[in-house]
């Protein structure tokens, strides 16, 4: 029976980035992904809001992947209003999703993780104090793999998290649904643009550039699969603005998804493990961005692991789930609150919203993270706005005043844009 210190479920953002910092200081890891080739099929638009990768010292591992460089941005209203903000500097990246988890995977191997594909775990063996051994089935055989400590980055299904017996919600999922495209006219380089829909409540649709005419285009929100191909199709046929970009693109591949959208839970460890990223719905309430949060909570988890191993203390795997709040805890109530404000939009709120973010600096947001400042920024510069928020903190869940989606405005009829 193979033995390991640490196996690592999934190799995307939060897996390799958990693998990668434990085999750095001597853990003998082991990674197992489901698929035949990690990040691919891909299911991420890959935006990054944030030098995430600059800070957490990856933005050489996986510069390769970077398409574009974010250094404006566009928005538009359901009536045309817009917005435009341009930075000194860049405050995030576009990347191939797929050559991103391969390049970030990579390194992982390179400092001493190993990997098996085409491999799924399929349980959890051990007494009722703990698991310490991974089930596994690969295309020939069921085998068992002992470790100290699993990590679970399997996605928003994550099964780690059922064996282990963490509740996390998944009433309520977001829709991504893009493409990446060719023959796209007439955006700028280093401009994403951002499109508010009125068929599509809490969500919106993007543009975002990866080369001379070349993006990934699509609509993300809360609502069904079908309901968000019909919400594409608008977007790039009929939208008075959007079409005019988009009607000759050729669509390459598909690289939609499912996103979390219920809270983080108030667990994330057992007493060998933790879970992370989407299996742990650890992703940015209003912009769907998970990349980001992901490198965050696999460096956290792969950190944890290394002191517990270090201690022989393995209490400190719940130490994960506090540094977590500690880190992320406002940034995520924060996005909860405003992705709320969002759902209760009519279209001219989203007049007043942009005529806001004009006003605003937008680097408090997607570089500082200061959600606060930026907030009061809007309404103090912004008159107009305080009535939509009042409205809006009148209709807020009353744990946050238990459920953000309590008053969630009914989806217009398919008709209305056909």
């Amino acid at each position: 029976m193979n033995t390991y210190d640490l196996v690592v479920i999934g190799a995307g953002p939060a897996g390799s980035m958990a693998a990668r910092v434990a085999a750095q200081y001597g853990l003998k890891v082991l990674v197992l992904e489901q698929r035949r080739t990690v990040g691919y099929p891909s299911h991420c638009a890959g935006g990054i809001l944030s030098l995430i990768l600059d800070r957490m010292g990856v933005r050489s591992i996986v510069n390769n992947s970077i398409r574009a460089l974010i250094e404006n941005i566009r928005l538009f209203s359901p009536s045309g209003e817009q917005a435009s903000q341009s930075f000194r500097k860049s405050i995030g990246y576009i990347v191939d999703r797929p050559s991103f988890d391969q390049l970030l995977m990579n390194d992982a191997q390179q400092k001493g993780a190993e990997l098996q594909t085409q491999t799924r775990a399929i349980g959890l063996e051990g007494d009722k104090y703990s698991f310490n051994q991974v089930v596994v089935k690969s295309k020939t055989e069921i085998q068992k793999i002992k470790t100290r400590m699993i990590i679970g980055a399997d996605g928003i299904a994550s099964n780690i998290a059922k064996w282990a017996g963490i509740s996390v919600s998944r009433k309520y999922l977001g829709i991504g649904f893009g493409y990446n495209a060719q023959n796209v006219k007439d955006i700028l380089p280093n401009t994403v643009e951002i499109y508010f829909i009125s068929h599509l409540p809490g969500g919106y649709a993007w543009i975002f550039p990866q080369g001379a005419e070349m993006a990934n285009i699509g609509v993300g929100g809360y609502n069904d699969g079908t309901y968000m191909r019909k919400v594409f199709e608008f977007f790039r046929r009929k939208h008075p603005i959007a079409s005019t970009k988009l009607r000759d693109a050729r669509l390459i591949e598909y690289t939609g998804g499912i996103v979390p959208g219920s809270k983080v839970p108030l667990k994330t460890t057992f007493n060998y493990g933790m879970i992370a990223g989407d299996a742990a719905n650890q992703v940015d309430y209003l912009t769907g961005e998970g990349i980001r949060l992901a490198l965050i909570s696999g460096d956290l988890a792969g950190k944890v692991a290394v002191s517990a191993f270090r201690t022989g203390d393995f209490s400190l795997i719940h130490n994960y789930h506090k540094l977590m709040q500690k880190t992320l805890f406002l940034e995520l109530f924060a996005s909860y609150i405003l992705r709320h404000f969002l759902l209760h939009c009519y279209e001219s709120d989203y007049d007043n919203f942009i005529h806001a973010i004009s006003k605003i600096n937008l680097n408090l947001l997607f570089d500082k993270r200061k959600w606060i400042p930026l907030f009061l920024q809007g309404i103090l510069k912004s008159p107009s706005v305080i009535k939509i928020v009042r409205n809006t903190f009148r209709s807020l869940p009353s744990h946050v005043k238990l459920n953000l989606f309590s008053s969630y405005r009914t989806k217009p009829p398919i008709s209305e844009f056909g």
